[in-house]
């Protein structure tokens, strides 16, 4: 009678304990969704925001390693790659449609392996290679979920020495996940407001400030090409003057549009002033930059642009441009010397492009 009663009350102290962690482990969940919240409004990037989640999550489930991966579902080409160890570099990861993640992508399904908890002792547990990461590990759990904008991704927990994670790891995760990830999209909706310019669509300042400071870093580190440009309309005050503010701002949205048009895909085109636009060109150099600056230049001059009364009228622009040498320090030398070349096509008549080595 004593044993059963010894038995019962262990019973009820392990019920009470497994509740006790649950509790636990809702408050910590709910802690790190509150920071979340309050990066939304902080005007943090999304990296950013990411880097401290995988740390939060990591600490908080006590695993070896985190990470999240976003990709585009077509082509599978990561976005951002950030891990408990970096904010890395999204072209180191190579994922494949039927490679490691096979079908877990496509179906949206939680990959666990080992698949059940099991009682494996440290030098008998077998490693998992994981190509797509170049990652090798002990225990892997990863939860795929979807963006609202196109995008998808994979949040993945993973021990690299010893561990296994159970069914009731997996079913957190997942509702946790699903959690972080609409506030993370909230956020992307934020962000969005915040480096949109409203008249032309296209980014703003300050994003290009800060996508020109990860590149240029991302071209050091990889000695790459880098090269931007920075566009001004010949004498667009006098066209205000002339025509009004509202046909002003017609011939923007016209301009912007020429632009986006004539970049690549893998370019970043901004609204970078009242009367200026610029461009990020990765992987562009010197005369790359020449032969973008002189076409965008040639086709604004020789469009029609509509007014609002269906006029049309002739605008020129003028551009300066730079490239990333050795001898760059930073970003903001590099803009310095565009600005620099601007000046020279201005100086020298207007309607022309110049680079930043033109006598």
């Amino acid at each position: 009678m004593k044993a059963r009663r010894r038995l019962d009350r262990a019973k009820k102290n392990s019920v009470s304990e497994d509740v006790i962690a649950r509790q636990q482990r809702a408050v910590h969940e709910l802690e790190i969704l509150n920071e979340l919240m309050g990066f939304v409004t902080s005007g943090t990037t999304v990296d950013v925001v990411l880097k401290n989640l995988v740390l939060r999550v990591k600490d908080f489930s006590k695993a070896d390693y985190c990470a999240v991966i976003i990709f585009e579902p077509e082509s599978f080409a990561a976005k951002i790659f950030v891990t408990c160890e970096d904010i890395q570099d999204p072209s180191s990861v190579c994922l494949n449609p039927e490679g490691f993640f096979k079908g877990h992508f496509k179906n949206l399904v939680p990959l666990r392996l080992p698949p059940q908890q099991q009682d494996i002792t440290e030098s008998t547990q077998q490693s998992i290679k994981i190509p797509d990461l170049n990652l090798e590990v002990k225990n892997i759990l990863a939860v795929p979920f979807v963006f609202p904008d196109a995008l998808s991704g994979i949040f993945l927990l993973a021990n690299k020495l010893k561990g296994s994670f159970n069914q009731e790891d997996e079913d957190l995760l997942k509702e946790f996940t699903s959690r972080v990830f609409q506030i993370i999209a909230m956020h992307e909706k934020i962000m969005n407001l915040t480096i949109t310019d409203s008249l032309t669509g296209l980014n703003n300042h300050r994003y290009f400030h800060e996508k020109l400071k990860d590149e240029v870093e991302l071209a050091r580190r990889y000695e790459k090409n880098l090269s931007i440009l920075i566009v001004d309309i010949d004498n667009f005050k006098h066209f205000n003057d002339v025509h009004g503010h509202q046909a002003g701002d017609v011939i923007l949205k016209s301009i912007a549009s020429v632009i986006k048009g004539q970049v690549r895909n893998t370019d970043f085109p901004v609204r970078y002033g009242s009367e200026e636009f610029a461009a990020i060109m990765p992987e562009t150099s010197y005369d790359g930059a020449r032969i973008l600056a002189e076409r965008m230049r040639r086709k604004i001059a020789e469009t029609p642009f509509s007014l609002l009364d269906d006029d049309r009228v002739l605008i020129t622009v003028s551009i300066g441009f730079a490239s990333t040498s050795k001898n760059t320090k930073d970003k903001a030398e590099l803009i310095e010397m565009a600005e620099r070349a601007l000046y020279f096509a201005k100086k020298r008549g207007r309607n022309l492009s110049c680079g930043c080595n033109d006598d």
